[in-house]
């Protein structure tokens, strides 16, 4: 056990559970508990934001962590999932951790848990909080991994809570409706804090649902607003000293405005005094791995985008634009309602390449991925692999056309890995 590496353990981490999810509270915060008392740990960080939502969880937490790093703090992120390595879930401004850091805090959950079988998710999100807790943040940033009030991330009693975006998704673990689903995610936030809400299309009687928890609100177009002004601008005003102020013009970028709103609400909301117009500067020149990112492998361009539900494929096609013609590279995990993905994107690709994911094993059926395209008659192929599939999209392709890599998070890390992109 002690001699065994990061890759080692993971491996063993997968097999400790009988099922790969199953939310509940109980047995992450059993664990957490006995560590919390064995290391006194009172509180992982001086302020804590949690953030839930269908899409744009990642890209919120980010412009948070680079807003923070900026103005001189310390700070500590959770993601999930990662896309190349493991280490990207759990920063330290902005920095993966070792390898060390994280196989020492699994030794010492492995070594406190007990009888207490914990899912893989669970020992991520421990891991995490056990890192932070010893490296003296100032903020400690955690994305939700599914849902919000039974994911590990809510043990932890954030300051303020963020609900980016409400879509049709996890239906099986969270709801089969929108309001379902947007009470799930809700359960991050407290009673008597603040918590920040970023969909402008709330379901009905959610504001009831809302109005019930105690918090302190800001609605989007309410508390805070985003105004389309010129040609791919954005006017961000914000609430501060409760009056709306005007905060600056946001340029559209493959970050998405209102995840960098979200973030500068939250951090006026926290007391940060932030610099404008370098923050502005900063979150338009931000780049995330995977989202809408754009790169070129050998002369033809290439978006990555890790798009596996029917609002981020929505989002991904008005932004698709090509001289040329533009490829689908892509495939998603069974339980993604591909029907309606494929209905976002119909108009938008001349072809198809369809490639069998191998290294999950949700992986939905590539062979049933393809009959959505056919029955729309559009042009489709099935490839053994994913790497296949963007193989045969580049010899397709010239340098005016476009493929666009999409879909699960394990689909877009495959082929950066085959065309060497690097983690920013």
């Amino acid at each position: 056990m002690a001699d065994r590496s990061l890759n080692e353990w993971l491996e063993y981490i997968e097999k400790k559970h009988p099922s790969e999810i199953d939310l509940g509270l109980e047995r992450v915060n059993c664990v957490w508990s006995r560590i919390k008392s064995k290391f006194g740990i009172s509180k992982i960080a001086n302020f804590q934001i949690s953030v839930a939502g269908t899409n744009g969880k990642g890209s919120t937490v980010r412009c948070l962590e680079q807003i923070l790093k900026f103005h001189g703090y310390k700070v500590g992120s959770f993601y999930s999932p990662h896309i190349s390595k493991f280490n990207e879930r759990i920063k330290l401004d902005g920095i993966s951790v070792s390898d060390q850091a994280i196989i020492e805090s699994f030794k010492i959950i492995e070594a406190l848990r007990y009888e207490v079988s914990l899912t893989y998710f669970e020992f991520n999100t421990l891991c995490a909080l056990l890192i932070f807790s010893k490296s003296e943040l100032d903020f400690v940033l955690l994305e939700v991994g599914l849902g919000g009030r039974l994911d590990a991330v809510n043990i932890i009693d954030s300051d303020i809570a963020v609900l980016t975006s409400i879509g049709l998704d996890h239906q099986q673990w969270l709801g089969n409706t929108r309001y379902e689903i947007g009470c799930e995610k809700l359960g991050i936030a407290r009673e008597g804090k603040n918590l920040l809400i970023g969909e402008t299309d709330c379901p009905k009687d959610l504001d009831n649902f809302i109005d019930g928890l105690g918090t302190h609100t800001y609605r989007i177009n309410k508390d805070f607003t985003l105004s389309s002004g010129a040609s791919n601008i954005d006017e961000l005003c914000i609430t501060q000293n409760n009056q709306i102020e005007k905060f600056g013009k946001l340029a559209a970028t493959s970050v998405l405005n209102i995840n960098k709103a979200l973030a500068i609400q939250a951090l006026t909301i926290a007391g940060i005094k932030i610099q404008r117009e370098k923050t502005i500067e900063l979150l338009d020149q931000l780049v995330i791995e995977g989202r809408q990112q754009k790169v070129k492998y050998k002369g033809v361009n290439v978006i990555l985008d890790v798009a596996h539900n029917p609002q981020a494929a929505e989002r991904l096609a008005e932004n698709l634009h090509a001289n040329g013609k533009i490829y689908a590279v892509a495939s998603v995990l069974d339980d993604k309602d591909w029907n309606a993905i494929v209905d976002k994107l119909a108009s938008v690709f001349d072809a198809w390449f369809i490639g069998q994911i191998n290294d999950n094993k949700r992986a939905a059926n590539a062979y049933q991925l393809l009959e959505m395209i056919s029955m729309r008659n559009l042009e489709g192929k099935v490839f053994e692999s994913i790497e296949m599939a963007f193989q045969k999209a580049y010899n397709s392709a010239h340098s005016v056309d476009l493929i666009v890599v999409f879909g699960s998070f394990s689909c877009v890390a495959n082929i950066m890995n085959l065309i060497e992109v690097q983690e920013f």
